[in-house]
């Protein structure tokens, strides 16, 4: 459904590409269930496969953790697909995670994030930019969510929050946020 709708064009007129490696992040509790994934996968006619658990999983349904793993498999089923686990919800050290990882994905999909000034220090932030930083400069790809609220944030707009509330790390310089979308 979704590459009808975005017309993305088959690799070699199979879809069938396999020159690149991709990870989800996942944070706080939120796990996948390899049977949800298989349901999801028969009714969109692509194999739903987790190539590798970093981090550990518990085999019970996470929202956010199964969401972001049937979409990406729906987008490209031939990816090899890497799961991330970080118990706690610590971009810092999620990042140094990947980072030391001898052959990591090449693009981390990560759709957490928050406002600026509720996330964390400005200290934290310089020092998760840098990590981000560092990731970059090993070729991976960081793609991050622009944040489920868009440019108002969790606080909302209007006169009472008159200004636009940055999420992080997607205001981040060293990563690519990725918006949402929407079928009409």
């Amino acid at each position: 459904v979704l590459a009808k709708r975005y017309k993305l064009p088959t690799a070699g007129g199979d879809g069938v590409a396999t020159a690149s490696s991709m990870a989800v992040a996942e944070f706080q509790g939120e796990h996948y269930n390899p049977t949800d994934l298989s349901t999801f996968g028969q009714s969109c006619g692509v194999n739903v496969s987790v190539k590798q658990t970093i981090g550990g999983n518990v085999p019970t349904a996470g929202l956010e953790a199964e969401l972001d793993i049937e979409y990406i498999k729906a987008v490209a089923p031939a990816v090899d697909l890497t799961v991330v686990y970080n118990a706690q919800y610590s971009l810092l050290s999620w990042a140094n995670q990947i980072s030391s990882l001898e052959h990591p994905p090449l693009v981390h999909s990560v759709s957490y994030g928050n406002d600026e000034k509720q996330q964390a220090s400005t200290a934290y932030m310089e020092t998760a930019n840098t990590a981000f930083m560092k990731a970059g400069a090993r070729g991976l790809s960081l793609l991050f969510a622009s944040g489920d609220q868009g440019v108002c944030g969790r606080e909302g707009c209007g006169y009472f929050a008159p200004r636009f509330n940055p999420d992080f790390p997607a205001a981040s310089p060293y990563i690519t946020a990725v918006g949402g979308t929407d079928f009409v």
